[in-house]
């Protein structure tokens, strides 16, 4: 019984220890995980979906730049000329953390601030605070197919969040 007992801080030290190893590693696992879908995003990529109702269509080329520490999307609307095109660079930083900056044609005014975010299993989701109100933007990777769904919603001031925009990126 004295043995046992001279055993057991020892015991509970080690599983002290091994738990605080195990969520010492999360942020690492989160940054490779978050690195792992972006990587997913690259490529070229058709966009169809509907803004505020109105449906549209994108061409979406999307390459890792900067040495690597950003995926940019470069959207284009279908239409000649286009009426739409937009920039967004996307990064992760050590700990998994997601970075956005949405550049596009409505001007520099609506490229301040920058988004952050997080990575879960196959979702990106990312949260603007523009001084007007907040936007969300949510991409899921859809494994099954090998397409995305991007959601960008926007925040009433009640603090809701009301639909804004809708896509499916496929494959051309």
């Amino acid at each position: 019984m004295t043995r046992l007992r001279s055993f057991t801080p020892v015991a509970a030290l080690c599983l002290v220890f091994s738990a605080f190893t195990a969520h010492a590693a999360d942020p690492i696992d989160a940054a490779t995980g978050a690195q792992q879908l972006l990587t997913r995003l690259e490529g070229s990529w058709r966009m169809v979906g509907d803004v505020r109702g109105k449906q549209v269509q994108y061409k979406l080329e999307s390459t890792r730049v900067l040495a690597g520490k950003f995926v940019e999307l470069h959207m284009v609307d279908v239409q000649v000329p286009p009426r739409y095109e937009a920039r967004v660079f996307i990064g992760a930083d050590k700990t998994g953390k997601i970075f956005a900056h949405w550049l596009d044609s409505f001007g520099p005014e609506y490229s301040v601030p920058h988004g952050e975010g997080s990575v879960t299993s196959n979702q990106i989701e990312v949260r603007i605070p523009y001084p007007g109100g907040a936007f969300r933007d949510t991409f899921v990777f859809l494994p099954s197919s090998q397409e995305w769904t991007l959601t960008i919603d926007a925040e009433k001031a009640a603090g809701e969040w009301q639909h804004f925009a809708a896509y499916r990126l496929s494959r051309p």
